[in-house]
This record gives structure tokens, C-alpha cells and sequence, in this order.
């Protein structure tokens, strides 16, 4: 059931900082950049999720966290460059109009993120479905030959198949970004395309979880019944 993808790596400014292929990058120095100069891209922002103290088994957001693509490190040392080798100042920097390009260039690169696109499920989402599809077909006397078993079985194949092209091609995205600067409108196009037809397949699916959790909420299955179809596979 995993799912392979492909993303980036992102850093905190603090993670950034210890990294000793960028020396001299202080968090202050950073945000001295992004906020007085505008030599940085705008950040990727998500919540700073922690465990909660009073719960365990729940989490809590604490504040956000700010961060960049691992590809900013070129930027940055391009900058430390252009400050010892030639005697620019910030100022000067951000004039140029190679920095302008190169900010434009990482802005782009946001949107190929995957770790804040929709369509990337958690394992979770891929389980229950698993179990709801198991249970239902129990219930409802299916055998694995049957249309029903094979038409839920499909959408396995399928959305797998659809998520890899769709992976691929914000790859590509991203390598032309960095390349080039630029996001061709066919690529763009068909990461929609694929993107419209994920979102089907994953309702699809979810459709299909929720009839099972129904089973369990009308009390037609047990909880251990629930499970049993994961404790299965991961035998295998």
C-alpha cells in the first residue's frame, strides 16, 4: 500500500543555519534578508504541530514553522559571493537583475511542493480502505473474481498509476524551474489533468471507506473485524 513520491527537502532557517555548506547564515542574518531587503523568496509556512502535554495521543498547533527548499542554498551562497568577492551591498544585490530572476525562479518553486499538495494521502487513507473494501466484500458474499471486488481493485491499479505520472511530471516541473525559470503551460496542463483525475479516484475510495465505517457504526462488523483484513496483509 506505501506510495512513492518525490519532494524536496526543506529547512528551517535555524536548519539552515547549522549546515556547514553555508557558513555564516545566522536566522537573523536570514530574516534580516527576507523582511529588509526582500532577498528572499516568500517562505513555505505550515503549522508547528507538537504533542500535546496534557494529552499524549493528540497535537497541538504552536505556532508555524518557516521554511525553504533545500535549492535556496545556491541563492545564499551566491549572495555571500557577490558581498566578499565584489564589494556589493544588500541593496545593490537585490538591484540586480540576475537576483530579481532567481527570486522569481524560487517563488516557482513553491508550487511544485508536494508536501502541501492535497493529493499526496497518508498511509492511514489507503488502510481503511483496505479494510473497508475487505469487509464489505465479507458482508456482501463478493468473491475476488466478482465485477464489485475488481472494479474496487481498479482503483488501486489506477490511482497508483495516475499518482507515479503525476509525480513524475512535478518533477519535471521542478527540474525545468530550476533550469530554465519557467513552468512550460504543457507540463502545467497536464499535472491538472492528472490532478483532476487523482481527485476523482480518491473519492472514489473514500466512498468506499466511508460504507465501511458505516458497517461498524451500525454495529454489522466489529472492530476486530475492522483490523483483521490489516493484520493479514501485513503478514504477507
Amino acid at each position: 500500500m506505501e506510495q512513492e513520491y518525490w519532494k524536496s527537502i526543506l529547512l528551517t532557517p535555524g536548519e539552515l543555519e547549522k549546515r556547514p555548506d553555508v557558513k555564516g547564515w545566522s536566522m537573523w542574518r536570514i530574516n534580516t534578508l527576507r523582511k529588509r531587503y526582500k532577498l528572499m523568496p516568500p517562505p513555505l509556512v505550515k503549522p508547528h504541530l507538537v504533542q500535546s502535554k496534557k494529552d499524549p495521543s493528540k497535537v497541538i498547533s504552536k505556532g508555524r514553522l518557516i521554511l525553504y527548499s533545500i535549492e535556496i542554498i545556491d541563492h545564499l551562497k551566491k549572495i555571500d559571493r557577490l558581498q566578499q568577492e565584489e564589494g556589493l551591498t544588500y541593496k545593490e544585490i537585490a538591484a540586480r537583475d540576475d537576483i530579481k530572476k532567481d527570486l522569481e525562479k524560487y517563488k516557482l518553486l513553491n508550487k511544485t511542493e508536494l508536501s502541501f499538495d492535497t493529493r499526496v494521502i497518508d498511509e492511514g487513507f489507503f488502510a481503511n480502505f483496505y479494510s473497508a473494501k475487505a469487509n464489505l466484500a465479507r458482508i456482501f458474499g463478493w468473491q475476488t473474481d466478482s465485477r464489485s471486488v475488481k472494479f474496487l481493485d481498479s482503483l488501486v491499479t489506477d490511482r497508483a498509476s495516475c499518482a507515479k505520472e503525476y509525480f513524475d511530471i512535478n518533477k519535471r516541473m521542478r527540474k525545468q524551474v530550476m533550469e530554465q525559470g519557467t513552468i512550460s503551460r504543457d507540463l502545467e496542463d497536464k499535472k491538472d489533468e492528472l490532478g483532476y483525475k487523482l481527485d476523482y479516484l480518491h473519492s472514489l475510495m473514500k466512498a468506499t471507506t466511508d460504507e465501511g465505517v458505516r458497517l461498524l457504526k451500525d454495529k454489522k462488523i466489529t472492530m476486530e473485524q475492522w483490523f483483521q483484513p490489516l493484520r493479514e496483509l501485513g503478514k504477507r
